[in-house]
């Protein structure tokens, strides 16, 4: 601003050196026109320097703050309930952060490393997770709600309770996660890949699972009442006291599913729906 200050000045000052020669030397009009025509101009480019500045500035101090924000981060300190809501955290480095209850709501995780993270009831509302390296990190009890998760790495991570209602997030990301008691809200888990999945005690009840991939996945105590498994594949998954009461399984594949306890009755299945070898349960 200090050397804005300055060419205005020394603008203002030519302009008027300029005026008063045309006036003292009976110059035309065209003249003194010209002159301050001139001196506009010089003022025009100052301005638009300073402005350009001004927005350097301003950037290298968001890079500063980011910068400040990654090393304290990266500390290795314990960041237990840290404030954080709305920060600028895209690409920072946060592998096996200890981020327990912090604030992270609306913040940028773009692009970042939580690999390994302990975000345990963690605030992460509105938060944008888009490519993030999830492997690992525990959520339990994370608020995630119209979190964006999109194309994040979720391989392995924890989610057991999480509030997921309105995050956008692809089903096909939620192979081999912990999903114990989340609340799945409106993800689409139509053709979804829950391979290996943890389902244990979640609400499936109604949901639309058609064409799902459930193998080898931990359903016990699900509750998929009047649940649309057509065309899904159950082979191998532990369907232990599962309540599939009304649920829809024609052309289901349940070879080799554990259905001790399961409860069955009024499911709909068809002569395609295949049940483990020597089943004896009845729809």
């Amino acid at each position: 601003m200090g050397w804005f200050a300055v060419g205005a000045a020394l603008v203002l000052a030519g302009g008027g050196l300029l005026w008063f020669s045309a006036r003292s030397t009976g110059g035309s009009r065209v003249a003194l026109g010209a002159a301050l025509a001139a001196a506009a101009l010089v003022a025009a480019t100052l301005v638009g320097l300073a402005a350009w500045q001004l927005a350097r500035a301003d950037e290298r101090e968001d890079e500063v703050r980011k910068e400040a924000l990654a090393l304290r981060l990266g500390g290795g300190g314990d960041l237990t309930g840290i404030r954080l809501e709305g920060e600028d955290l895209s690409g920072v480095f946060l592998r096996g952060a200890q981020l327990e209850s912090a604030d992270l709501e609306g913040a940028d995780l773009s692009g970042s490393v939580l690999a390994e993270a302990n975000l345990r009831r963690a605030n992460l509302m509105s938060a944008n997770l888009t490519n993030a390296d999830l492997v690992r990190a525990d959520l339990s009890a994370a608020d995630l709600r119209n979190a964006n998760l999109g194309n994040a790495d979720l391989a392995g991570v924890t989610l057991e309770g999480a509030r997921l209602d309105g995050a956008r997030i692809g089903a096909d990301q939620l192979a081999g996660a912990d999903l114990r008691r989340a609340e799945l809200g409106n993800i689409e888990l139509a053709g979804a890949t829950l391979t290996g999945a943890n389902l244990e005690g979640a609400n499936l009840a109604g949901r639309n699972l058609s064409g799902a991939d459930l193998g080898a996945a931990n359903l016990t105590d699900v509750d998929f009442e009047g649940a649309d498994l057509t065309g899904a594949s159950l082979v191998g998954a532990n369907l232990t006291r599962a309540n599939l009461t009304d649920a829809r399984l024609v052309n289901a594949d349940l070879r080799a599913a554990d259905l001790a306890g399961v409860t069955i009755s009024g499911a709909i299945v068809d002569e395609r729906t295949r049940f483990p070898e020597g089943n004896t349960l009845q729809p």
